[in-house]
């Protein structure tokens, strides 16, 4: 079976194409990548995508701007799609769906996953049109449950953004007893919000009883530092780091930091790749009450939940003053083993389509 894997982002930042490799490239299945270098300081993805588009296009971009790119990005995979014979073509991201739904539904029905791992800031543009793009897909799968809020019903399924093996080689459920002085609260991943990480600077920035950690990079990264220099707040910024050295940086700490822009779907109803790294990691969470974690932390005791008019600092020396490992050690291993359930079922669906004749 000849597979096509259609993504507006390169393999590097896309993890998840390895859980379709896995199943449906078994057997030397041939499986080709779509792929979007969108920034010279990015990997070339030539050597990981068997197509690359190298356009650059800024998340800044206004929302006309990101339009117009996506419908250009779409002319060249149909160009793609028609010179070549493909059985089955994953669409990852809505924006790439809706641009590709003529073709989707005329040569494609039925024969396409749909695979949603963000909200696009497009989706009040293109909502409207998802109902049949949705209903025509041999599989709909999802990330978060948090998607089922504002996506079309329907019957989804769940790949979460972590894999199985990382579960299995990281299932050591040894969670730490005791937290040292200073409380290492470790900021991971892509810094693209500078309001809430300029409220952790300063709520936890001029205690001796704290060390701040942000490893990552991202259009706050620069100003998040000239803030906490012109306000003498104490931080690390370590800057950009290899993905396979995550779980490395994350054992180095206390506590993840996922308080994020409570005001923007598209940050309170996905699940956090920083979420799946500290329970990997056996770390404690911060979390706001407006995103899907609140429910997570709340359900499974691995964190705090802080509103926008607690004290930080307050709410974070409480919870290791009462910190019980065991009733964290528990909640973790409950959580890990539905996350790898919920997945075990992905991949038994996609094995059900490479064995089933596609209609």
């Amino acid at each position: 079976m000849r597979t096509l894997i259609i993504d507006s982002n390169i393999p590097e930042l896309c993890p998840y194409h390895e859980y379709y490799k896995e199943i449906l490239g078994n057997n030397h299945d041939e499986i080709d990548v779509i792929s979007w270098d969108r920034s010279a300081k990015l990997k070339d993805a030539s050597n990981t995508s068997t197509f690359c588009y190298s356009v650059p296009s800024s998340e800044n971009e206004p929302m006309f701007k990101k339009f117009f790119a996506y419908m250009k990005f779409s002319k060249y995979v149909i160009n793609i799609l028609i010179q070549n014979n493909y059985d089955l073509i994953i669409v990852c991201g809505l924006q790439n769906a809706y641009f590709l739904r003529f073709l989707l539904q005329s040569t494609f029905k039925n024969r396409y996953i749909l695979d949603i791992r963000d909200y696009s800031p497009l989706y009040p543009l293109i909502k409207y049109k998802l109902d049949r793009i949705v209903n025509e897909a041999r599989l709909n799968v999802i990330s978060s449950y948090g998607y089922l809020k504002w996506l079309p019903s329907h019957n989804y399924t769940i790949s979460h953004n972590v894999s199985n093996k990382l579960i299995e080689a990281n299932w050591n459920d040894n969670c730490q007893k005791h937290v040292g002085n200073p409380i290492r609260v470790l900021t991971l991943g892509s810094l693209r919000e500078f309001d809430q990480h300029k409220k952790l600077l300063e709520s936890l920035g001029r205690s001796n009883d704290f060390t701040l950690i942000f490893a990552g990079d991202g259009i706050a990264r620069i100003p998040l530092q000239d803030y906490a220099k012109a306000k003498k707040l104490k931080a690390q910024f370590s800057g950009w780091y290899n993905k396979e050295d995550e779980v490395g940086i994350a054992f180095s700490c206390d506590i993840i930091n996922i308080l994020l822009d409570p005001n923007y779907v598209g940050k309170t109803t996905p699940i956090a790749n920083r979420l799946y790294t500290a329970l990997i990691c056996n770390k404690a969470v911060m979390v706001n009450p407006e995103s899907i974690h609140a429910e997570f932390v709340d359900k499974y005791q691995i964190g705090i939940i802080i509103g926008s008019k607690d004290s930080i600092e307050e709410k974070v020396r409480n919870y290791f003053a009462r910190y019980d490992p065991e009733l964290y050690r528990k909640g973790r291993n409950d959580f890990l083993r539905k996350i790898y359930n919920e997945n075990s079922a992905f991949q038994l669906a996609l094995a059900r389509i490479k064995y089933d004749e596609l209609v």
